[in-house]
């Protein structure tokens, strides 16, 4: 039995209290205390396990600098003329306009998941896409300016009426990414100067490029959102301080599901790949059309990026100019609580009028009893018809009443014209609107066809009673004539075909991106914005610790568990997050126990270009010091010391590398590791040792270079980032260089 009085067990107490502290530390975030705790543990105990974890930890977590890399769409307003405004009214009066203003701004802000991060005046800047980030935050801005426009125009009466004039807003928005630092510990932003880069500078710019009432964009906000907005150039414009001409979009209106199949995207690459499902979707129509057997229901099933609007726009196509007609009905993440949004927005559409005479008269085109569908469906609208008092039921019947009523409505349409009803997006909608398309698939009407799209079939209750279309990736084949396709003629190299067939993995999206934005000579960024915004919502899901994914994706593609567990310095965590990243479908296991992948290429792109640059630095060094340790390829290792910034201890194993491969008869790989070792010599400080290296690598890549199986050198540079538009670059854990 252990004396609790000797001095053993004394000084095991003590030292459980002093790693207790060191944890408390960590945890509150002061790593430099539990780094000093958990030290002052190890000069007693040298080999005390929980001391050496707590290091571990605090060195992983040390790695980052304070702040984040984002991609974000900032917005930013200002009121017209308030400073003329402030010369003629009390500064009360002002004051109250400009928390009129503010609630207005905040209320639209918000109500699309934004964050308002500084008022300055009548100046004020919201973000989107930070501290959470969504698929389509460009978006998001888009529709929360306008909500702020039209905010303050139902108020304008009122404004003229206690100020004497009319008071106006503009809106400017810009998508690009920023560091943020000077974070809170909830992961939201203090002020406008914790957000550094371009971006909020060019959307202030760009709003003052704007009518008053009116919202502009950017030209890159305009590639993020063209398909889901009425848009029109207001040209290219010369902004202060700003180095580069930018084309300015103002924004008249948001397009409703239907319309949104009329945008270009959908239309420039072509249907490619998707043959038989286009074809079974068309014999389908051919029988509604023609009232053999009555209504058909389909479901389109697929991953983002798939091909689901694609298809369903070539359809459409084919059903209008064959005579029918098409209802479409869109859901949107942020309506997903609003009862029935998506076929009110139809309705609306399709009364093309205001109020309950414009409801009656539009029921009683089509031969129904206003009777008994006014009463379930003007509360829909917000009409106000009195004449047809809502019957007094029970909320749950009173909405299977709805759901009924709407039914009757489609079929009208079918009876009147042959009708194609597209319910878009269900993963996004409502509870209700998901039942209603489960009682049109149970019983579509006659003459009308239903075409469903989702990317999650579990969420579906129905599946028995619909005919599902299962959408999967392209083939190589396919992917290539797409490249073709939207490359329209324009030159772009066999190898750069390759790299966007094998980057893109299948994913139609991935594969129109990756080409435009090769196409694109004024691009830069190293994963299309697009892609990029798709991406980061993913590695940002609420299970998910975007540290260990930054971590997995500088390895590589392909990375080791054990590996990232020794860079993060605990094996626990990066355990339990493997399997949270499997189950998010970010990885896949890979050939061995320990050994995973990147389920998308572009994904691991994307984890790694949310690290601040100091955090790839000291993680690339990390991992020289871990793969160092386990015994890697010389080539790997000094891979990662080249982008740590130690050319010493890159150039050293760069020659070991070029020095294996040449024995194996791999002349041109040796030529490109020689080469670049001769390169980072050229930035170590001149000494005897440094000189022999020089001189060896020299003649080394002369063998190489003057062998029959070798080719004249070309010149090798690391990447910086991801693989930009050129043949696939190096990525760390590769054996593959970049020219």
């Amino acid at each position: 039995m252990t004396d609790p009085t000797s001095a053993e067990t004394r000084l095991g107490r003590l030292l459980d209290r002093l790693l207790k502290a060191a944890e408390d530390s960590m945890h509150s975030g002061d790593l430099e205390q539990a780094r000093a705790t958990a030290e002052e543990v190890r000069a007693v105990d040298p080999d005390n396990r929980r001391a050496e974890r707590i290091l571990r930890l605090v060195a992983s977590r040390q790695l980052a600098p304070a702040g984040e890399r984002a991609l974000m769409t900032l917005l930013f307003s200002d009121l017209v003329g308030s400073t003329m405004l402030s010369e003629r009214v009390q500064p009360e009066e002002l004051r109250d306009l400009f928390a009129l203003y503010r609630a207005a701004a905040h209320e639209a802000v918000e109500r699309y998941s934004g964050s308002v991060m500084h008022y300055a005046g009548d100046g004020i800047l919201a973000g989107f896409g930070y501290p959470k980030p969504h698929e389509d935050d460009a978006r998001r801005a888009v529709l929360a300016g306008l909500d702020l426009v039209t905010a303050m125009a139902d108020a304008r009466s009122d404004l003229e009426r206690r100020f004497g004039s009319a008071v106006a807003v503009r809106v400017g928005i810009h998508t690009g990414r920023v560091v943020i630092t000077d974070l809170r510990r909830n992961g939201s932003v203090r002020e406008r100067d914790s957000i550094v880069g371009l971006a909020p500078n060019l959307a202030a710019r760009i709003q003052s490029e704007a009518e008053p009432d009116t919202v502009v964009i950017s030209d890159v906000t305009h590639q993020l959102v063209d398909t889901d907005f009425v848009m029109h150039s207001l040209g290219v414009r010369d902004l202060k301080g700003i180095s580069r001409p930018v084309e300015v979009y103002v924004v008249q209106r948001p397009r409703y599901a239907g319309a949104r199949f009329e945008a270009e995207r959908y239309r420039k690459g072509g249907l490619v790949g998707r043959e038989t499902q286009k074809q079974r979707l068309l014999d389908a129509w051919e029988k509604v059309r023609d009232e053999q057997g009555g209504g058909r229901a389909f479901l389109l099933v697929g991953e983002a990026g798939i091909g689901k609007t694609r298809l369903v726009a070539e359809v459409l196509d084919r059903v209008e100019a064959g005579g029918g007609t098409a209802l479409g009905a869109g859901s949107l993440p942020y309506y997903s609580n609003v009862s029935l949004w998506p076929i009110t927005r139809a309705l609306e559409r399709a009364i093309d009028g205001e109020g309950d005479e414009a409801l009656v008269a539009y029921f009683e085109r089509l031969e129904l009893d206003p009777g008994r569908l006014v009463p379930f469906l003007a509360p829909l609208l917000g009409v106000d018809a009195s004449e047809y008092p809502t019957p007094e039921l029970e909320p749950s019947a009173f909405l299977d009443e709805t759901l009924n009523r709407i039914v009757e409505w489609l079929s009208a349409l079918g009876e009147s014209k042959p009708h194609l009803v597209i319910l878009e997006d269900l993963h996004w909608a409502d509870p209700s609107t998901v039942t209603l398309a489960g009682r049109l698939a149970a019983n579509c009407p006659s003459s009308v066809m239903m075409i469903a799209t989702t990317r999650d079939p579990t969420t579906i209750p129905w599946l028995d009673d619909v005919e599902v279309v299962n959408l999967g990736r392209l083939d190589a084949e396919a992917s290539r004539r797409l490249v073709e396709n939207v490359a329209g003629g324009r030159e772009l190299s066999e190898d750069l075909r390759q790299s966007i067939v094998e980057r893109a993995a299948g994913v139609p999206l991935f594969v129109e991106e990756l080409t435009r934005s090769c196409l694109d000579a004024d691009r830069s960024d190293p994963i299309p914005l697009r892609l990029q915004e798709l991406f980061t919502w993913r590695l940002k899901a609420p299970d998910v610790d975007l540290g260990i994914v930054q971590v997995a994706a500088t390895v590589g593609p392909g990375f080791s568990a054990s590996v990232v567990a020794e860079v993060v310095g605990d094996d626990g965590r990066v355990a339990d997050q493997i399997q949270v990243l499997l189950d998010e479908g970010i990885v896949e296991p890979a050939v061995g126990p320990d050994s995973y992948r990147f389920r998308h290429a572009l994904m691991r792109d994307a984890a790694y270009e949310t690290q601040v640059l100091d955090l790839r630095i000291r993680t690339h060094a990390r991992l020289a010091e871990v793969l160092t340790a386990r015994g890697a390829e010389p080539a790997v290792i000094a891979e990662h010391f080249d982008r740590a910034g130690d050319p010493a201890q890159a150039a050293s194993l760069y020659l070991v590398a070029g020095q294996s491969e040449q024995a194996r008869g791999a002349h041109t790989e040796a030529a490109r590791l020689f080469t670049r070792a001769i390169e980072l010599l050229e930035q170590v400080p001149e000494a005897e040792e440094r000189d022999l290296q020089e001189l060896m690598a020299r003649m080394m890549r002369g063998l190489s270079v003057s062998s029959p199986r070798g080719t004249p050198h070309q010149k090798y540079r690391p990447t910086t980032g991801g693989p930009r538009c050129s043949l696939p670059g190096w990525m760390p854990g590769s054996r593959s260089f970049r020219r």
